[in-house]
């Protein structure tokens, strides 16, 4: 038997003749049309490339977003609430890379396992890796470690840069005049 998905196969849901996909992009900063669209075209390139077909009325945007939580996140929530229906209308969510779902580790797996519960995938484009698969699991989880590792490292040095900022500005400004 073959350690392959059903996606990896190539395999619909019954009744159809080849994979149906939804596409999914965000960006954490709004807006941001050339990451959004480069994301897309990316998911789209994924798909032609394996004969599956992209339903372009399933293709949501999360713009102006943090992966960090699914609050706020309307486009990701939809085709969560389409993949529960009875009849989903797809059997792939496609991303550009794995970050764009999300970069707190209980969320993705939860999100994961909701959609797999109802017989959805997600595959990570930029990788070529679907999400019940083990190499996605490693890489979430190496990914969740990483961030977890640099945020505080991140943070400091952002605010270490708009302290100096500030200062340099506080010697030429005093308020809003140049002294």
């Amino acid at each position: 038997m073959s350690s392959e998905t059903h996606v990896e196969q190539g395999v619909p849901a019954a009744g159809r003749g080849r994979l149906c996909c939804a596409i999914y992009a965000r960006s954490a900063t709004s807006p941001n049309k050339e990451s959004i669209e480069a994301q897309i075209a990316g998911c789209r390139d994924v798909a032609a490339s394996k004969g599956w077909e992209i339903l372009e009325e399933f293709a949501e945007v999360d713009e102006g977003n943090s992966g960090s939580t699914l609050g706020g996140r309307t486009g990701l929530r939809t085709l969560i609430a389409l993949a529960e229906c009875r009849l989903r209308p797809f059997d792939v969510i496609l991303l550009s890379d794995s970050s764009r779902l999300g970069r707190n580790l209980t969320d993705v797996f939860s999100t994961i396992e909701k959609l797999r519960n109802h017989g959805v995938a997600i595959y990570v484009a930029g990788l070529g890796i679907v999400s019940d698969s083990e190499p996605f699991c490693h890489l979430a989880t190496e990914r969740r470690s990483v961030n977890e590792i640099c945020r505080p490292a991140l943070a400091a040095k952002l605010r270490g840069c708009c302290c100096a900022v500030r200062e340099f500005f506080g010697v030429l400004f005093r308020g809003s005049i140049l002294i």
